[in-house]
């Protein structure tokens, strides 16, 4: 059961990942995130010592789309402040501006990684 679960949730994630580098919605990141969680808990689970080296991607990938999440809650904080007259323009401008370039970064390994997050999974299913 467990294992044809995880197949679902790999092809959904297959679906998700964006098409080309860099064109990542905040849907797909969350969705993504959501997928990714469930397989590396049964596999943390049911085969332990089995996945490791998966599980170490999908931690790693994991993390690479919760710091686009954060980066995007950042930026709607940082406007908000601005709004309230809490956080003057220039430094608005200078932080959200930082967070953004950090953003981009990060979407431009979303696939990448995604695909390597995959590819390792197949493998590792192939074996089971």
């Amino acid at each position: 059961f467990a294992k044809k679960r995880m197949d679902k949730w790999a092809g959904r994630l297959d679906v998700l990942l964006p098409e080309e580098d860099g064109c990542v919605e905040a849907e797909q990141i969350h969705q993504c995130r959501i997928a990714g969680k469930k397989m590396r808990y049964v596999l943390e689970l049911f085969f332990p010592q089995e996945a490791e080296p998966l599980v170490a991607a999908l931690k790693q990938w994991q993390a690479l789309l919760g710091s686009i999440h954060d980066s995007e809650t950042h930026r709607r904080c940082l406007f908000f402040k601005q709004g309230e007259g809490l956080l003057p323009v220039q430094a608005c401008a200078l932080l959200t501006g930082w967070e953004a370039s950090q953003a981009a970064q990060a979407r431009k390994q979303v696939k990448k990684q995604g695909e390597a997050v995959l590819r390792l999974y197949w493998k590792w299913r192939r074996t089971r």
